[in-house]
C-alpha cells in the first residue's frame, strides 16, 4: 500500500513536489505517489426562494428525487467477457467489481476484509487446515442475504459451478496459480463452500471477484450439462445478458462506446448511492482529458490516465479546485522480447538482449519521458522493498549505459557493425526489430524514444501501434514480431508473466499474463514453492531468487519504475473513489459507496 504525502501539490510546482516524493523510501514494494485534494474557496449565489405552484414539487424535494448519475471516463470496452473469460487489465479490473463481487475484497489501505465471506478463514480459526502431506483445506461461510442480479439467491453451490469451470480444460481459459491450486469444491449446504487444494497456496483466504468465480448455475448448468461446450463460450451471457452479485447490473451496452451500470437495489452491503453509472469508451487518454476539463465526464478510474495527462491534470485542473488527482508509481516499465519469432532468433541469445540493454540511457528516457519523477530500474522492485535489499545480497546484475560493452557483446554474438554503422549478420543482413505498443501519445512517445537509441547504436528499428481499443488486442499483444512495450507489476502474483502455464495461446483465448513466451522451469519451480511458503522473509528471498535470474536472462529490459495507468481522477462533488494498494489496482472495489452531486 501507500503512504500519504502531506502537502498538497501547487500548480506549477506539481513537478518538483512529485520528484522529492519519488525520491523518498519509505514505502514497501514500490514507488508511491500520492496527490491530496487542492480544495479552492467556491463562490455561491444565495437562491430566490419562491413556493412552489400547486400540484408542484419543491425544488428540494425534486432534487432529492432525481437519479444521480456518474460519468467515467475508461480507456477500453469489456472485450471478453465481465468474469471468467475477461476482466484481465486495468480496465477490466473495474467492470470485474463494478457487476460482480468476490468473497473477499481488500481496502485501500490493503486490509484484507470479508465480503461475500462472513469472515476472512484463518489458520488460528480452524477454517484454513494445513495438512502434514502439504494439501489444505479451506472453509468459506457465505453471506446468507447474498442475491444474483435477477433476485435468486446465490449459493455455495454457485461458486463449486465456477470451480467446475475452471477445472474443464476445454474452456479456453487463463487460470492463475490460485486457481490451479485447488483440487475440489463441495457444498455441504447452501452457505458453506468448502475447498480442496492439492498444495499449499498462502493467499487462499483472498479471493476477489474474478479468483474463487461464483457462476450462476440456474442460469448456465442446463447450457453447460449438454456438454457442448462452443455454445456454452458463445453464451450471451458472458457479454451483454451477464447477471451478476456486484452492486450494479449490467445495463445498456453499445459497444465500443458506452457501458451503462444500473445501481442493484439488493445488493448485499445496500443499495449503491448513484443510481446510474456510464462508462465511455475513450481509448485515446488524450480525449479523456479533454472531456474531463469540458465536464462532459466525471471521473477517470485506473486503466485512464497516462503520466502525461496527471501531470497536466494536475497544473491545470485539481490547482483550479476542479477535482482530485490521485496517482501510483508500482512496478515498471518494459520492453519484452518476443521469444517465439521465427523471424528474429536473435531474441533467444542472451548475449544480445543484454547488448540491447546496454544500447539504452535508461536515466535519460526517466528523465525526459517521466518528467524526472522517477529514476531507471534494473528489477521491478524499488530500492525501498526488502525484496530489493536481497536481490543486491545476491548479485543484482545491472546494465549501465555503455556503447562498449554492448558492441563487444553483440561480437561475441556473431554480428559486425558495418561502415554505415548498423549491425549486420555473417550473412551480411541488417539487424532491424519492430517495437509493439498502443496507440496512446505516451506509449508512442516512449517506444519512438528507445527506438532512436537503438537505431543510433546500429540496430534497424520501426515502430507499430496497436489501438488501444481493438477486439483482438489480447492476440494482438501475445503474438507481436519483435519488442513489445508494457507494464509490469511488482508483486509475487505479477511474477506470473514469467512462467510457462501463462503463456497466451489461441486455446486460451490469449489470456495468458505471459506475453513473450517466455520459460524457465527454475523460475516455475521457485514460484511454486513462494507459493507454498508461509514465512515472509523466506518467501521474500525466493522472490529475490526469481527477480536474480529475470536479470540475468533479460526476458525484458526494465526501462524506469512507473505509474503506467494507475490513477484516478474525479472532480468536486464526487466522493468516495480514492487510493488504491498495489495488491488490488480497482478502484471500483468500494464503488458502491461512492456518491455525486
Amino acid at each position: 500500500m501507500c503512504d500519504t504525502l502531506g502537502p498538497t501539490f501547487r500548480g506549477r510546482g506539481v513537478r518538483e513536489d512529485m520528484m522529492r516524493f519519488a525520491g523518498k523510501t519509505e514505502r514497501v514494494g514500490a514507488l508511491c505517489m500520492v496527490a491530496l485534494l487542492a480544495m479552492g474557496c467556491a463562490t455561491t449565489t444565495a437562491p430566490t426562494s419562491s413556493a412552489p405552484e400547486p400540484g408542484q414539487s419543491s425544488p428540494a424535494t425534486a432534487a432529492a428525487t432525481t437519479p444521480k448519475t456518474l460519468r467515467i471516463g475508461i480507456a477500453r470496452d469489456i472485450i471478453t467477457g465481465v468474469v471468467l473469460f475477461g476482466g484481465s487489465g486495468l480496465a477490466g479490473m473495474q467492470y470485474a467489481f463494478t457487476f460482480h463481487s468476490g468473497l473477499t475484497v481488500y481496502d485501500a489501505q490493503g486490509n484484507l476484509l470479508p465480503r461475500m465471506a462472513q469472515k476472512v478463514p484463518s489458520v488460528a480459526d480452524g477454517d484454513w487446515v494445513v495438512r502434514p502431506d502439504g494439501t489444505m483445506q479451506v472453509t468459506w461461510k457465505l453471506r446468507p442475504d447474498l442475491k444474483w442480479h435477477d433476485g435468486e439467491p446465490v449459493t455455495a453451490d454457485d461458486f463449486v459451478f465456477g470451480v467446475q469451470l475452471l477445472g474443464d480444460s476445454q474452456l479456453p481459459l487463463a487460470r492463475s496459480s490460485a486457481q490451479t491450486a485447488i483440487s475440489t469444491a463441495a457444498a455441504p449446504d447452501p452457505q458453506t463452500l468448502v475447498l480442496e487444494y492439492r498444495k499449499v497456496y498462502v493467499q487462499a483466504n483472498a479471493s476477489g471477484p474474478i479468483d474463487v468465480v461464483a457462476v450462476p448455475r440456474h442460469l448456465l448448468g442446463e447450457l453447460y450439462n449438454r456438454g457442448d461446450r462452443q455454445v456454452f463460450i458463445n453464451s450471451p451471457y458472458w457479454m451483454g445478458e451477464f447477471v451478476g452479485t456486484g452492486p450494479y447490473k449490467l445495463g445498456d451496452w453499445a459497444h465500443g462506446n458506452t457501458v451503462e451500470a444500473v445501481a442493484f437495489d439488493q445488493y448485499f452491503m445496500g443499495r449503491p448511492k448513484v443510481d446510474r453509472i456510464i462508462y465511455t469508451v475513450m481509448p485515446d487518454d488524450n480525449v479523456i482529458y479533454v472531456n474531463l476539463l469540458s465536464g462532459a465526464i466525471d471521473m477517470t478510474t485506473m486503466g485512464g490516465f497516462l503520466i502525461d495527462n496527471v501531470v497536466r491534470a494536475k497544473e491545470e485542473w485539481e490547482a483550479k479546485g476542479s477535482g482530485t488527482v490521485l496517482a501510483l508509481f508500482a512496478g515498471t516499465r518494459d520492453f519484452r522480447f518476443q521469444f517465439l519469432n521465427p523471424a528474429a532468433p536473435w531474441a533467444k541469445d542472451v548475449r544480445v538482449r543484454r547488448a540491447m540493454t546496454h544500447m539504452l540511457d535508461r536515466h535519460l528516457l526517466a528523465e525526459t519521458i517521466q518528467f524526472g519523477l522517477t529514476t531507471a530500474a534494473d528489477t521491478i522492485v524499488s530500492p525501498s522493498d526488502p525484496v530489493y535489499a536481497l536481490l543486491e545480497q545476491r548479485g543484482l546484475p545491472k546494465y549501465p549505459y555503455d556503447l562498449n560493452r554492448a558492441h563487444q557483446l553483440m561480437t561475441d554474438a556473431g554480428w559486425s557493425r558495418g561502415a554505415e554503422g548498423t549491425y549486420r549478420s555473417a550473412a551480411g543482413e541488417p539487424f532491424s526489430i519492430d517495437i509493439q505498443n498502443t496507440n496512446s501519445s505516451e506509449d508512442i512517445k516512449q517506444a519512438v524514444a528507445v527506438a532512436g537509441q537503438w537505431n543510433a547504436a546500429g540496430i534497424l528499428t520501426t515502430n507499430t501501434p496497436v489501438a488501444n481499443g481493438a477486439t483482438n488486442i489480447n492476440e494482438l499483444q501475445r503474438t507481436f514480431p519483435g519488442v513489445q512495450a508494457s507494464p509490469q507489476r511488482d508483486t509475487l502474483e505479477a511474477l506470473e508473466s514469467l512462467l510457462s502455464h501463462q503463456i497466451g495461446t489461441a486455446a486460451n483465448r490469449w489470456q495468458g499474463d505471459n506475453r513473450n513466451t517466455y520459460v524457465n522451469p527454475t523460475i516455475d519451480r521457485l514460484y511454486d514453492q513462494a507459493l507454498v511458503t508461509f514465512d515472509t522473509p523466506t518467501r521474500q528471498g525466493l522472490m529475490a531468487d526469481i527477480l536474480k535470474i529475470e536479470a540475468e536472462e533479460v526476458p525484458a529490459i526494465h526501462m524506469f519504475y512507473y505509474m503506467s495507468r494507475q490513477s484516478v481522477t474525479f472532480r468536486k462533488g464526487v466522493t468516495g473513489p480514492g487510493l488504491v494498494p498495489t495488491n488490488q489496482m480497482v478502484n471500483a472495489w468500494n464503488i458502491e459507496t461512492w456518491d455525486v452531486n
